[in-house]
């Protein structure tokens, strides 16, 4: 489902041209601004009306929001800085992601998943449910994790699937 986004990356890169003559830097800014939002809504609907199109739809307009802002903001911020720190400044739209995450990470526990399916610390587990879910009625799910474990070990980790069968098999898109 990521080769989607690389799609929406690569056709909205090579239009970012388009878009920027037409909307001007911050109009192309704004429409990219509102695409995520409209693919996750997009996704977000899946469960309700079991249209899971809307997820590939939903995928490729956060890829094209991601190709036009990876050119635009880096444009706009160009244009705004004096010559003379223009290399300098024009990395910063990268970086900001980046040193968000690096400064949030470390207040996150590792994923229940890795830390029971891969690590084998199913209390590790527990407690990253607890404080992710914020309830201590996490059985449920931890048994689900047990079973996915048993599976792995006993080698029934299910079918494996290929790209065309994702496609041909309804409940899989």
């Amino acid at each position: 489902m990521n080769s989607i986004v690389a799609v929406g990356i690569i056709l909205s890169t090579l239009s970012c041209t388009f878009f920027i003559r037409r909307f001007g830097l911050k109009g192309t800014i704004y429409t990219a601004s509102t695409m995520p939002l409209t693919g996750s809504f997009l996704s977000a609907l899946i469960s309700a009306v079991h249209a899971y199109e809307l997820l590939i739809i939903g995928r490729f307009l956060c890829g094209v929001a991601e190709g036009l802002t990876g050119v635009a903001v880096v444009m706009y911020v160009s244009e705004l800085t004096p010559a003379n720190l223009r290399g300098a400044f024009s990395t910063i739209p990268s970086c900001a992601p980046i040193i968000i995450m690096c400064i949030g990470l470390p207040f996150c526990p590792d994923t229940p998943r890795q830390l029971f399916l891969v690590k084998g610390d199913k209390d590790g587990a527990e407690r990253a449910l607890v404080w992710l879910r914020r309830t201590p009625e996490v059985h449920e799910e931890l048994a689900a994790m047990q079973r996915e474990r048993a599976m792995q070990k006993a080698g029934k980790v299910g079918p494996q699937v290929s790209l065309l069968g994702i496609f041909k098999d309804r409940y899989l898109r």
